[in-house]
């Protein structure tokens, strides 16, 4: 087997994850996270949900319940912090999976998953197999993204 050419082809992307992605790199753009999951029983990627994480309403509070227990799903994340005298823009990528996701949908997706890197990329950093609400605001919270939130489970 010529792992080069019998390589399988890279998930599909649709325009509309593709457009997403790319507003999250892009420092202009309002929007600073996107979470993504799994049209039905497919490795074809769709957006759940997006949004601004604002002052007022942490981005926790707005991930949260968009996470489906039965799904694997990918949150990339674009954060603004101060390093020394400067503001530094930093790329976070979480995945979930869901305790509910059959552990064969598990294994077929875990497949895709470099797809999925390739797609966020770049990333400063990446947390995988968050499976509870708990950890999704606690990893939030380490990246500076969760401001005086409790998971609502």
């Amino acid at each position: 087997v010529d792992f080069f050419t019998d390589a399988p082809e890279a998930a599909p992307v649709s325009a509309e994850v593709a457009k997403s992605v790319a507003s999250i790199h892009d420092d202009a753009s309002p929007t600073t996270w996107a979470v993504f999951g799994y049209e039905d029983g497919t490795q074809v990627l769709r957006l759940a949900g997006s949004g601004q994480g604002t002052e007022g309403k942490s981005i926790a509070s707005e991930v949260v319940p968009l996470l489906d227990d039965a799904q694997c799903m990918h949150l990339l994340l674009r954060s603004v912090l101060p390093v020394d005298e400067t503001s530094t823009v930093r790329f976070s990528q979480l995945s979930w999976v869901g305790e509910a996701l059959p552990p064969m949908r598990k294994a077929k997706l875990s497949t895709v998953r470099g797809d999925v890197d390739a797609l966020f990329s770049p990333v400063h950093e990446s947390l995988g197999q968050l499976s509870t609400t708990d950890e999704v605001v606690q990893a939030l919270g380490a990246i500076g993204a969760a401001k005086e939130v409790t998971a609502a489970a």
